[in-house]
């Protein structure tokens, strides 16, 4: 990280402002240092020989935006990251229980097919699922869209080896 260490959560900088007013409030909003200096890390990464996961958010902060904001998002990272190694991890604990799950299950279906279609790459795409997902299963393994399997054990409890091997 660099000495102005910044966090890259922040989904009211994601957006691109046309009549360049400077209003963080605003979610169309953009903030150009922010892509700048996340810039740096991609090419950080993509330099040092490494495949950058792309995502944004997590759990009930997808609530929020509408579908239409969550793909331009997408679109724009698609735009400014699609010449580097990249594959989407669209985001994480989609389908926690906070929230409303079945609502943002929906809007994240359907930003994953938009995402899937507009890659010119056909890049690996995937969700990472709550970690307490019946049978440690998702719904999302049987989607045309999804070209992995992001699992997470151990979140909640600290378990021992024996938990891993049979």
């Amino acid at each position: 990280m660099h000495d102005d260490e910044t966090s890259f959560d922040d989904s009211s900088k994601v957006f691109d402002k046309t009549d360049n007013v400077a209003d963080p409030a605003d979610p169309s909003y953009t903030d150009i240092e922010y892509w700048q200096l996340y810039d740096q890390y991609i090419a950080y990464a993509a330099n040092s020989g490494l495949v950058i996961n792309l995502g944004v958010a997590g759990t009930s902060l997808l609530d929020a935006p509408t579908l239409d904001e969550l793909k331009r998002i997408f679109r724009y990272m698609q735009a400014r990251y699609g010449a580097y190694p990249i594959i989407w991890l669209i985001t994480q604990e989609y389908n926690s229980p906070t929230g409303s799950p079945s609502a943002r299950k929906t809007k994240v279906y359907d930003l994953c097919s938009y995402l899937k279609s507009i890659d010119p790459y056909d890049r690996a795409l995937g969700l990472h699922q709550y970690p307490e997902s019946p049978d440690h299963a998702d719904d999302s393994w049987n989607e045309a869209w999804n070209d992995m399997t992001v699992d997470q054990n151990g979140h909640f409890h600290t378990p021992d080896a024996g938990d891993y091997l049979y």
